[in-house]
């Protein structure tokens, strides 16, 4: 089974909630099935950009930052400097997990994107995760995100307490 991979899981991986949290087992458990080779995980270029995104915000704000986004966006940002090479070394240490591959996207998944705007009333990125699934050959698309249900007749979406 090919799985899509949203950046969320990732996420959740890198940053885990609090052990009673049951997204935390449900991580573990795709974690489990990657590793194993019951699955292959698949991410794309725009997972890799969110997640390193969202991780230098959690890091400028672990470290005190009050204003995360006008921090990250000042030319020569302080926020790059200081936590630029922790995230990307966390991104490169999930990049290296067994079982997880790195595809393509291309000009007519950007296409289809649009078209899953329209049809499913998603979000662009999201629309973008959906068109660059399918262009994988990718079975099911896991996330946290319950929005990429609407996307049923292109992938199946898997989410906390959603069966394989």
């Amino acid at each position: 089974m090919r799985v899509y991979v949203d950046t969320n899981v990732l996420y959740l991986i890198l940053r885990p909630p609090p052990a009673s949290d049951p997204l935390l087992a449900w991580v573990r458990e795709w974690a489990d099935r990657f590793a194993s080779g019951l699955a292959v995980a698949v991410v794309t270029p725009l997972v890799v950009d969110e997640l390193l995104y969202r991780l230098l915000l959690a890091l400028a704000r672990d470290a005190g930052s009050d204003n995360l986004l006008a921090d990250l966006r000042q030319p020569n940002s302080d926020v790059i400097a200081r936590h630029g090479d922790r995230a990307a070394s966390l991104v490169s240490s999930v990049l290296a997990l067994p079982g997880l591959e790195i595809a393509g996207i291309d000009g007519d998944a950007a296409r289809r994107a649009l078209e899953h705007v329209r049809a499913y009333r998603l979000l662009p990125r999201d629309a973008m995760h959906v068109a660059a699934a399918t262009s994988a050959g990718c079975d099911v698309l896991l996330s946290s995100d319950p929005d990429f249900a609407r996307a049923r007749a292109a992938i199946r979406w898997i989410g906390p307490g959603v069966t394989v």
